[in-house]
Parts: structure tokens; sequence; C-alpha cells
């Protein structure tokens, strides 16, 4: 019985070689192992009758030292295959390391792409925005004077280009209509002036945004000391009949037509 689970095992072994020199040894086992089982067949199958002592002699001198031949050569096979799993076990501790490294240095630089990535996004997509909005947000308290440094190519550069180019037209809007109101105003004040019945004009309020030649006259002046058009410090109160005239003022803004008749 051991004979035969030593043949399996020995054919498992002889069948599953990996180890460099492993062919050697198992061709060396072979040998051995078939000498040795003859020998001990050949002692134990003998007719001849022997003394023990020379039974002895032939087991001590020669089944004996196959045996411990054949173990040693066991010995060398079983120390080969420790050999190699010890060279396995270590190649797979390096490799297990080097895969924790290569992990932690695919995570660290993926981390680095995307704080790369986040920084380049704010610097040309958010902060692009953010300034276009505060621009925006200018432009709608009426400072027109604004303008957008932005040379990139893609969308955020064409959006500020039209921006910019907004900015422009407004401010040429913007700029004609104050030469416009100005060129009106300064005819509305020349009428004004022109005419020789004295004029002043209030706002709802009842302050004075101009007065004529005219009704200068009757106020002694048409300019404050100070050389400023007379209107800006000019108030009705504390004049004969001011009260009146604001009075009337505040009745024709409440009514929407004329109050006073020409006599009065």
């Amino acid at each position: 019985l051991s004979s035969h689970k030593f043949q399996n095992e020995f054919n498992i072994a002889a069948n599953n070689i990996t180890e460099k020199g492993e062919t050697e040894i198992i061709e060396d086992i072979r040998s051995q192992s078939s000498a040795y089982q003859h020998r001990l067949q050949d002692l134990i199958h003998s007719n001849e009758i022997r003394e023990p002592s020379e039974l002895t002699r032939i087991y001590f001198g020669q089944i004996e030292p196959a045996f411990l031949r054949l173990k040693s050569r066991l010995d060398d096979l079983l120390h080969l295959n420790q050999q190699a799993m010890v060279r396995a076990s270590d190649r797979a501790k390096s490799e297990s390391w080097r895969a924790q490294v290569s992990t932690l240095l695919l995570s660290m630089i993926t981390l680095t792409l995307a704080l790369l990535f986040a920084w380049r996004f704010t610097g040309y997509i958010v902060k692009p925005i953010l300034t276009l909005t505060e621009k925006a947000k200018l432009i709608g308290e009426g400072e027109f004077d604004q303008h957008i440094l932005i040379s990139s190519q893609d969308e955020i550069g064409i959006l500020a280009a039209e921006f910019n180019r907004m900015t422009t037209k407004l401010r040429e809007i913007r700029k004609s209509d104050y030469w416009r109101l100005l060129l009106e105003q300064k005819k509305s004040d020349a009428v004004i002036d022109s005419i020789d019945e004295p004029i002043i004009v209030t706002d709802a309020r009842g302050n004075v945004t101009k007065i004529n030649r005219a009704a200068g006259l009757i106020f002694e002046t048409s300019l404050t000391p100070e050389g400023r058009p007379y209107e800006d410090r000019f108030s009705l109160q504390g004049f004969p009949a001011g009260e009146q005239i604001l009075q009337a003022v505040r009745d024709a803004v409440a009514m929407q037509r004329s109050i006073a008749a020409e006599g009065q």
C-alpha cells in the first residue's frame, strides 16, 4: 500500500515539473526508487535460506544505503519546491507592494490632475463669468465705461467680445442722447431767455429749475455772488407774492391746468 501511494504521489510530481533542475531530480528518484524496489523485493522473495546475521548485513549494507540515497533525493525535490514556493510568495508580496504603490501614485496623479483641472476651470471659465457678471451689474447701474480683457478664442472669449461691443454701443448711444438732451436744453433755455415776459420754471416740489432774464430783473439779478445761475440757489420764499406763486404751482401740478388769470 505504501509503495502504491508513493508511486501515485511521485507521478503527480513528475507530471508537474515547473522549476529548473527538477527534471534531473525526478529522473534520479525514478532510477533510485526502481533499484531500491528491486533490491527489497529480491531480499523479501528470495528462496535462499539465510542466517539472520546475513540478512542484517544485506539490509544495512545494501537496502538501507539505497533507501537513504532515495530519501536524500526526495528531500532535494522537497527543498527545491519549498524554495520555489518561497520565491513565489516573495514575488506575490513584491507584486502586491508594487500594485499598492502604483495605485497610490495613480491616485495622487489623478488628484493632481483634478486639482489642475479645477484651477484651470476656475481661471478660464468661472473667473471670466464672475467678471462678466460684475461688469453687467455696473452697466445696470449706469456705468457704461466697462471693458473685459479676455484673449481666448473659445465661447468665453466670444461672449467677452460681444459684451465689449455692447458696451461700446451703449456708450455711443448715451453720448448721443446726452448731446441731444444738452442741445434740446440749450434750445429751451434760449427760447425762455428770448421771451420778454418773466418766466420761472419749477419742478413738482416748487424748486426753481430755470429763470429767464426778465424774471431775473424782477428779482434784481440773474447770477449768485459765486457766479452760478441764479436758479441754483433761488427760492421764491421770502419774496413778495412768492408764496402765491408757489401755491399756484402746486395747484397747477395738482389740477394739470392754469390756475391764475392774466390780470392776476
